[in-house]
């Protein structure tokens, strides 16, 4: 990779927030930034998801006590 690659710009698409939408230059689509730990959120919550699923545990899966709405890696209440 040259100097001149490692200097390339992303417009930002959204708000920066715990993530953003940007777009890469010569990409047809945008993409996601996310901060590290929003990721590692997501990521436990997902390892929760699974264990309950691994253990049939759909109670478990069922528990509104942490919606995804609350969690670090989302944003802002859309208006």
């Amino acid at each position: 990779m040259s100097e001149d690659d490692m200097n390339t710009h992303a417009l930002l698409l959204s708000d920066p927030v715990n993530f953003a939408a940007v777009q890469l230059p010569d990409r047809k689509f945008p993409g996601v930034v996310c901060q590290g730990d929003a990721l590692n959120s997501l990521v436990q919550a997902l390892d929760s998801m699974m264990q309950a699923l691994k253990d049939r545990d759909l109670d478990e899966m069922e528990k509104p006590n942490q919606p995804l709405e609350g969690r670090a890696f989302c944003g802002p209440d859309p208006l």
